[in-house]
């Protein structure tokens, strides 16, 4: 996990969020990741005005997209949890699904049956093995069950013109390997609206062809790539990759996150211009800003 700024449920509003960084208070707009101030350093935001949230169009729009994908509550599923906004708004969906319509786990101390969140430490700062247990006790909270993974990167550090590439790749082997382990036939990933649209020009801008341009698939079949690390034939065995959150917004993330009252983490190095990603994101950013 890439060092992370940690904010409450409570911070990100319509308005300027109020800092607190040591004694010193300043005030940051945080409607868009590009706002946030650059740092590697961790702290906590607060803000003394809450933004109530009607969950329930959120929650009818999830149920719909998993029967879609036809999932019901009782099939064992995985998600792909980092911390941020993103993945917390899938925890917070996929939990009230899974029960029901309530809000996480029946009884205090207990884990919702059937579901699974795989959180990957990259390995790639000191840092990165304390936040990814900061993360595993704010999902448990939520009474989903939590595996903690490392990367091992047997090749040494990836070089840093193809660290996301990298990461990326490790992160989905690893998913894969958990899920096959845990006998789970389904990974929920927190690809949303404007992930595609990233994706797409992307893609453009590296000549894709047809395929290519066609986006993110709402649901796909991803196999394990190395079948000898393991006791059993798994030539045959796939995992359901399902992303749920295509039809909801960046900023969809953060109200349902707000709505259940969930904090989330933000990594400041999506801010970093190194990455052709990110740069692509922050002028998606500035031009739904504008106002034509």
């Amino acid at each position: 996990m890439a060092r992370g700024l940690i904010l409450s449920a409570q911070t990100r509003t319509t308005c300027v969020a109020s800092l607190s960084i040591s004694s010193a208070r300043c005030k940051i707009p945080i409607i868009y990741p590009q706002y946030l101030p650059s740092t590697s350093t961790s702290f906590f935001c607060t803000c003394s005005q809450a933004l109530h949230v009607r969950m329930d169009k959120y929650k009818a729009a999830f149920s719909r997209r998993m029967a879609m994908a036809g999932l019901k509550p009782h099939h064992p599923i995985a998600l792909g949890v980092s911390g941020g906004p993103d993945s917390m708004a899938l925890c917070v969906l996929t939990a009230v699904w899974k029960t029901g319509g309530s809000n996480g786990a029946g009884k205090s101390g207990e884990f919702i049956d059937g579901i699974l969140a795989i959180i990957v430490d990259h390995g790639l700062r000191e840092e990165s093995k304390e936040e990814a247990n900061i993360v595993s006790r704010r999902v448990s909270d939520m009474g989903i069950r939590c595996e903690v993974v490392r990367c091992d990167w047997l090749d040494g550090r990836p070089k840093q013109g193809h660290l996301q590439e990298a990461a990326r790749d490790m992160r989905y082997q690893l998913f894969q390997n958990v899920c096959i382990q845990r006998q789970i036939g389904v990974l929920l990933i927190a690809h949303h609206a404007d992930d595609q649209a990233e994706s797409f020009i992307l893609r453009l801008s590296r000549n894709s062809g047809v395929l290519g341009l066609a986006g993110m698939a709402f649901t796909s079949q991803i196999f394990p790539s190395h079948t000898h690390s393991y006791d059993i034939d798994l030539k045959n065995r796939s995992v359901l990759l399902v992303r749920p959150l295509l039809e909801f917004s960046k900023e969809d993330m953060y109200k349902i996150c707000q709505g259940g009252k969930q904090d989330w983490v933000e990594d400041p190095t999506n801010c970093k211009l190194l990455f052709a990603r990110n740069r692509i994101r922050m002028s998606l950013g500035n031009l739904s800003s504008c106002k034509l």
